[in-house]
């Protein structure tokens, strides 16, 4: 949508070499101007709370890798025989995950291209709108960070609250008028182009069709209310006229069908907006005035109609490297790569995407979001389904992840497998944690379970060790509590955490049974990610526990169910619903 290219000028900083001024005016001044330097430190506090904060600049920081095969040990036959048969019935497994959101990367390369392209006539009226735009953006960012700073004020009476307060109301009215001004030159600039495009005849510039599509777009995004949908359609003919005058490996076809594909998504019209983008992705590379183009990949991502095609997308976008901005493209792809992988099964594959991403935050969390809790939950879940296929060394290359990022999937491993009631694999994984990572924030909560674990298994002697360990550790006054100080600052913040929620020593066989159930589930939604299968697909599984501490699981595919899921389900299902000591036979229904 219309965005100013060119940014503003920062004001000059003031210089440390000015000469300094006295603080205490001439009687003179003082008398004939009494509100003078309360007026004056009022600006100046105003223009404080307004100023905007200095762009990050940051890039990932090198960590150590830890190997993830740590925290998966071999399996050990623990019930060679089931303890129970049952039948589940028919259980409902979800198809696919809804995608995850994408918001586009801003374009300013593409108002350089059309600037140049358009007709002499449209740079003033469009060059103006820009500018408006500028204006308008600065005032409205201007109001929301006085508005932040008056509410950390919180009534406080201080000088400095007291103006802050008094001024948003202003700032709010600049920027509503700023919106006015824009709304109307947006409107003119819509005139003109409409007037250049109708006098071309049947040979209109791609820019001025591209520009009106832009203006268009704005327009009926500020039209449209809390309720109403805004009218897409004359943008979607202005971007889909333009791309007919100039193909896709032009600078400004390119543009034309990049914005008629993320009008289309947001209008609904998936398979346009793949039509659109597609060409695009089939190029060697966008044209140079464009950049890399690779957020086209993390679009078809989300638009594919297939969980193959769609990581094939989010592979290619996550593999890039070399600009900042080319690194924010990988690093989201790398997130949804891995959140798609581990819906389709592909579970060594989300492991690898969420390494990727964790290289990606390392020491930027701030600036790029901190994803390690999904990467914790996403991973560690991946890691338990894998289970010994990782520990047996399926893999030619091994799992490894940044240090920092290890506790997080450390306890989602132990997670997941508590999920399995596995507290064997999960005390396998907190140990691992503490093995690997004695200093983290998230190492307490993994000697505070392995506390629990023993006061479950009833000897308290080792419980009441660990739990002195604990406090001399992890307590006030130790190195840990002096290195996360601040954290521990934190509303919220707690040391040592609440024990984790284990399951009942000795489970009946109701609990045995929801708990299979649930893993069927994942597991069938998983294969009906990975091979397409239909909603309305079944699959009958039996499983029954194994001598090498797997799962025997047999599959067969019922009606028209594709040969493919009852496949995948046996192939998965091994390691996937191992752990449950019983023996069941269960119809899983693939929903849409």
């Amino acid at each position: 949508m219309l965005a100013a290219c060119r940014p503003s000028a920062a004001p000059p900083a003031p210089s440390a070499s000015a000469p300094a001024t006295s603080s205490t005016p001439p009687a003179s001044a003082s008398a004939a101007q009494p509100g003078a330097d309360e007026a004056s430190r009022c600006r100046a506090h105003v223009a404080a709370a307004t100023v905007e904060p200095p762009a990050p600049a940051c890039r990932p920081s090198p960590v150590a890798l830890v190997a993830l095969e740590s925290l998966v040990g071999r399996p050990s036959p623990r019930h060679p025989k089931p303890s129970a048969r049952v039948e589940l019935g028919t259980i409902p497994a979800a198809q696919r995950p809804q995608p995850a959101v994408f918001v586009g990367l801003g374009r300013r390369s593409f108002w350089r291209v059309l600037d140049a392209a358009l007709p002499a006539e449209l740079a003033a009226p469009v060059e103006a709108v820009l500018e408006a735009e500028r204006r308008l953006r600065e005032a409205a960012q201007a109001a929301a960070r006085l508005e932040r700073a008056a509410e950390d004020c919180a009534g406080a009476p201080d000088e400095r609250c007291q103006c802050v307060t008094a001024a948003v109301a202003e700032h709010r009215a600049t920027a509503e008028a700023r919106r006015r001004e824009q709304r109307a030159l947006r409107e003119r600039a819509r005139a003109a182009v409409e007037d250049v495009v109708r006098s071309a005849g049947a040979a209109p510039s791609p820019a001025a069709l591209t520009v009106l599509g832009e203006l268009a777009w704005a327009e009926s995004s500020d039209d449209a209310g809390l309720e109403a949908q805004p009218d897409l359609a004359p943008a979607r003919e202005a971007f889909a006229r333009a791309a007919a005058f100039a193909p896709p490996a032009t600078a400004l076809g390119w543009i034309a069908r990049y914005d008629l594909g993320l009008l289309a998504r947001e209008a609904g019209d998936d398979a346009a907006a793949r039509a659109a983008l597609a060409p695009l992705a089939a190029l060697p590379a966008a044209p140079a005035e464009i950049g890399h183009g690779l957020d086209v990949e993390l679009w078809l991502g989300e638009l594919a109609t297939s969980s193959a095609e769609a990581l094939a997308h989010f592979e290619r976008a996550a593999s890039t490297s070399g600009t900042v901005e080319a690194e924010v493209v990988a690093g989201v792809a790398s997130f949804s790569l891995m959140q798609r992988a581990y819906a389709a099964g592909e579970l060594a594959r989300a492991v690898a995407a969420g390494a990727r991403l964790a290289a990606f935050t390392s020491g930027c969390e701030e600036e790029r979001g901190d994803y390690r809790p999904e990467l914790g939950a996403i991973a560690g879940r991946a890691l338990d389904r894998l289970g010994p296929g990782v520990a047996a060394g399926a893999r030619a290359a091994p799992l490894a992840i940044g240090a920092d990022a290890f506790p997080d999937v450390a306890l989602g491993v132990a997670e997941a497998a508590l999920e399995r009631g596995d507290v064997e694999a999960a005390t396998h994984a907190w140990r691992a944690l503490l093995d690997a990572s004695p200093t983290s924030w998230l190492a307490p909560r993994a000697l505070v379970a392995l506390a629990a674990e023993r006061r479950r298994a009833g000897d308290a002697t080792a419980a009441t060790a660990l739990e002195t360990e604990l406090a001399r550790s992890y307590g006030p006054g130790s190195p840990w509590a002096e290195l996360h100080r601040a954290r521990l600052a934190r509303p919220g913040a707690s040391s040592p955490p609440p024990p984790p929620a284990l399951p009942a020593r000795d489970p009946g066989v109701g609990e045995l049974g929801e708990r299979l159930r649930s893993l069927a589930s994942e597991l069938v939604s998983a294969c009906a990610a990975r091979t397409g299968a239909p909603a309305g697909a079944e699959v009958e599984l039996t499983v029954a526990p194994a001598q090498d501490g797997l799962a025997t699981v047999g599959a067969r595919a019922l009606g028209s169910a594709p040969a493919e899921l009852a496949s995948c389900a046996r192939e998965l299902g091994r390691s996937w619903l191992r752990g449950v000591p019983l023996a069941a036979r269960a119809t899983v229904s693939v929903l849409p």
